[in-house]
């Protein structure tokens, strides 16, 4: 009995290591979006949004433009927490000359990272139920408004697909003392760049 205790536990720990721990998928006009948890050191998460967008299609990024909003993410099952924080990956930015309108945009895959601080340690496993509320755009802007459940384990945690994946964003990410203004110059740079490279 014990043996079979150990062995069930043991595959449930290796799989969620190996895996990763996610929440469900959300899919919306073929957008799917999802939550990976990377790391639990005691009362600190690393999680991010995961976003998979077809072609043709985009959401925005923290400063959009001209039009549209970011998606924000709340919780609403848990109220022990310090900080739920975004760090906002560089966008691109697309201007329409026919409207005139500059917008900051994700397409394709894009993961926001968060860094999420409890007040308290969890105490054993707690499945957190978030509110994501976005927009998702093609010819025009659709809003969106989903649930997503993402299971916290008791104990610290660490998988190295998702951390890479965290960190592959957190690389694109502004410096904090790097003003808007700063910001949206270095984006236009990157885009002249690329245009020059292609």
């Amino acid at each position: 009995m014990y043996l079979k205790f150990f062995l069930t536990f043991f595959f449930l720990f290796s799989y969620s290591t190996l895996y990763g721990i996610e929440s469900n998928t959300e899919l919306f006009e073929e957008t799917e979006v999802k939550i990976i948890l990377g790391k639990k050191d005691e009362r600190v998460l690393d999680i991010g949004l995961d976003f998979s967008i077809p072609k043709g299609w985009k959401i925005y990024w923290i400063y959009p433009g001209d039009t549209g909003l970011p998606p924000e993410l709340t919780l609403l099952n848990y109220k022990n927490y310090s900080f739920l924080t975004p760090s906002w990956p560089f966008p691109d930015e697309e201007f329409d000359e026919s409207i005139k309108l500059t917008s900051r945009i994700y397409k394709n895959k894009i993961i926001i990272p968060y860094k999420f601080t409890l007040k308290d340690n969890i105490a054993k496993e707690k499945k957190l139920e978030f509110n994501l509320d976005y927009q998702v755009c093609k010819d025009i802007c659709i809003p969106v408004s989903t649930k997503l459940l993402l299971e916290i384990p008791e104990k610290n945690y660490f998988n190295k697909e998702n951390m890479d994946k965290l960190n592959i964003s957190l690389n694109k990410v502004p410096s904090a003392s790097t003003s808007i203004n700063n910001q949206i110059e270095a984006i236009k740079i990157e885009k002249k760049k690329n245009y020059i490279e292609s």
